[in-house]
């Protein structure tokens, strides 16, 4: 399993997080003891016996969805495609620029990206600031969804506002290995 190079450091998005395989719910926090009780609770509340080795897991799936260099050794399950800051800014920024969709549109979008494995939240929105830079990008739209929106692993967009980009801006960017219902790049 992987493990953090260094103890008691926030990893980069500044939460700690895990999404519990056997019922894909996802959590996160700023304090590792309390999330690692909050999974366990999920675990008894599904009548799921919690690993013995739980924090070891939540720190292998943290550092499977960070930057490489952040952790060492090596894990069986695959990791995550992480993009910087950076890239996912550039290419919102991008993708938003054509114009933007409908809001019976972006909804749409938003539950399909809600429900994809490749929803993203390795990046703290609000630590970083790209949820108010990207509200702006958007005039301020939003979607129900938008508090259970990371960033596309695939493409690295931040969801919340690329839901709202016309389809010519985020043509570009067609996902490799995207799920088939993925309307990024194809399906509207």
């Amino acid at each position: 399993m992987l493990k953090f190079r260094v103890r008691n450091v926030m990893p980069p998005g500044g939460k700690y997080f895990y999404e519990v395989p056997e019922t894909k719910a996802y959590f996160d926090g700023f304090v590792m003891d309390a999330l690692l009780e909050t999974i366990r609770e999920h675990y008894a509340a599904n009548r799921l016996d919690a690993p013995a080795e739980l924090a070891a897991l939540v720190e292998d799936f943290v550092c499977r969805h960070v930057p490489e260099g952040f952790c060492f050794g090596e894990s069986d399950q695959p990791r995550a495609h992480v993009a910087t800051y950076w890239q996912i800014k550039n290419r919102t920024k991008k993708a938003t620029e054509a114009g933007l969709v409908p809001g019976r549109v972006a909804e749409r979008r938003a539950g399909v990206c809600v429900g994809c494995p490749l929803n993203s939240h390795a990046i703290c929105p609000t630590c970083t600031g790209i949820r108010d830079w990207a509200r702006q990008l958007v005039e301020y739209r939003s979607t129900f969804e938008d508090l259970k929106l990371g960033t596309c692993e695939a493409t690295a967009l931040y969801l919340p506002a690329v839901v709202h980009a016309a389809e010519a801006g985020v043509a570009s960017f067609v996902a490799i290995e995207k799920p088939a219902n993925c309307w990024i790049g194809g399906a509207k």
